[in-house]
C-alpha cells in the first residue's frame, strides 16, 4: 500500500511513540520506515544514537535514517523530504519535547496543513507499546460532506490490513439522534458497497451515541470495540488552524487509545 512510512522524531520519548505503529503497519507491506529529524550540526552524533536506540526498541532492526542538516524551519524540510517521495505515509505522535521539541507539535500543524494526507497521527493516550492491527478500524462521521470523504480511505485500509470497519455517528444537542442515524446508515451502506468485492468483504457494524462531547464519545467507542486506528477527516470553514488545534478532530487524536488515520479534504489545503 504504502512502499515508505515517514516518522518524525525529535530525540524525545514522546515523539518515538510512532515507532511501533509504523512499524507494524511497515511490516504488511515489507515497506521501509523512515526516520526523520532536522538537526543542528552539534546534535548529529547524539540524534543519531538516540534513533538507533528508539527504533531498536520499536522491533526496527535497521531503521533508515535521515538527519536533515539545517537552520531552516523543521516544517519546510520534513515537507520536502514528503514530496520528493509521494508513495510514503507519513506516521507522527502529537507531543513531543526535548531541544527540538518543536517539530513535534506546533510543526505538525503545518506539516498537515501544506498535505492532504493521509497521515496517521498517534496521541498521548495511544497504546503503542503491544500495538497491532487485530481490532476494528473504527470509522466516525458526521454525515457531512467532508466527512464522508474518509469512507473511501476506510474501505481501502479494511482491505489493506484486513481490519473490519465500524461506522460510528455522535449525536449531540446540535445534531439531531435521527439525522445521525440516516448519517450513520448511509456511511455504513456506502462502506458496504465499497467493500463487497474486496478479498476481505467484511460487513461494517455501526452505533450511533448520544454525546455532548464528540471527541469523547468517540474515543470511547474506540477503547469499548477495542480499534487498532480510528479514521476520520478533517473539515471546517477556515482551515486547518479552526479544523484540527482545539477542535474535534485534534481533540479525538489526544483521547484516543489507538492511533489516527486522517485525511484532510483537498478543497480545505491552503
Amino acid at each position: 500500500m504504502y512502499d515508505k512510512l515517514v516518522v518524525p522524531l525529535d530525540g524525545s520519548d514522546a515523539a518515538a511513540r510512532a515507532l511501533k505503529p509504523a512499524a507494524v503497519l511497515a511490516a504488511r507491506y515489507d515497506a521501509t520506515v523512515k526516520i526523520t529529524a532536522v538537526v543542528s550540526p552539534a546534535f548529529v552524533p547524539s540524534m543519531t544514537k538516540n534513533a538507533q536506540i528508539q527504533a531498536a526498541e520499536a522491533g526496527i532492526d535497521e531503521p533508515n535514517i535521515n538527519l536533515v542538516v539545517s537552520t531552516r524551519p523543521p516544517a519546510v524540510q520534513l515537507l520536502n523530504a514528503l514530496d520528493a517521495e509521494p508513495t510514503t505515509l507519513l506516521c507522527m505522535a502529537t507531543t513531543g519535547r526535548s531541544h527540538l521539541g518543536q517539530v513535534i507539535g506546533s510543526v505538525a500543524e503545518a506539516i498537515i496543513r501544506a498535505r492532504t494526507g493521509p497521515f496517521v497521527l498517534v496521541g498521548p493516550k495511544a497504546a503503542t507499546p503491544d500495538y497491532n492491527l487485530d481490532g476494528p478500524l473504527l470509522v466516525a462521521t458526521d454525515g457531512s460532506a467532508a466527512a464522508t470523504e474518509i469512507i473511501p480511505l476506510a474501505a481501502a485500509w479494511s482491505t489493506a490490513y484486513d481490519m473490519a470497519p465500524h461506522v460510528v455517528t455522535v449525536s449531540t444537542p446540535d445534531f439531531a439522534y435521527e439525522s445521525a442515524r440516516a448519517a450513520n446508515a448511509e456511511a455504513a451502506g456506502s462502506l458496504r458497497d465499497l467493500l463487497a468485492d474486496g478479498p476481505h468483504p467484511h460487513t461494517p457494524t455501526s452505533s450511533v451515541i448520544e454525546a455532548t462531547s464528540p471527541a469523547e464519545a468517540i474515543a470511547g467507542e474506540a477503547s469499548r470495540i477495542g480499534a487498532s486506528l480510528v479514521a476520520i477527516t478533517t473539515h471546517g470553514r477556515t482551515g486547518l488552524a479552526r479544523v484540527l488545534l482545539g477542535s474535534v478532530a485534534m481533540d479525538i487524536v489526544h483521547r484516543s487509545p489507538c492511533p489516527i488515520l486522517i485525511h484532510r479534504p483537498l478543497r480545505l489545503r491552503t
